[in-house]
């Protein structure tokens, strides 16, 4: 039986949010371009469906988070890496039904944000 994986999660819930960017998702191709059931682990599926959920819902609202707490940082040009990665940290701390400490999410927040964003991330 595989082993249900919340870091992998986090990792196939930024790309899917940044795939959402460019296009509508069918979640079923999308799910199955990266799972053949050959791996280890399996996705959260619970958390996964709620998170893309609660970051599509309440976007405006995590944007308005990071234009307050980054004014140096200009929503329109700032890596979309980086904003999908904080919104992920947000979304846990803020809508999550799930309790995940502050700084689980925040961590997790920033090795998303090493993996898929630029040096300046």
């Amino acid at each position: 039986m595989a082993q249900v994986a919340r870091k992998k999660t986090r990792k196939f819930l930024f790309q899917k949010l940044f795939a959402r960017l460019f296009a509508e998702i069918d979640t079923q191709r999308f799910q199955g371009a990266f799972f053949d059931d050959i791996f280890e682990y399996s996705l959260d599926e619970e958390y996964l469906e709620e998170m893309y959920n609660s970051i599509i819902e309440n976007q405006t609202y995590m944007l308005s988070i990071i234009k307050i707490y980054a004014p140096k940082f200009d929503i329109e040009t700032m890596n979309k890496a980086n904003i999908i990665s904080i919104c992920i940290g947000i979304c846990e701390m803020k809508f999550l039904k799930e309790e995940i400490p502050g700084k689980v999410s925040l961590n997790e927040c920033v090795e998303i944000a090493k993996v898929y964003g630029d040096e300046s991330s």
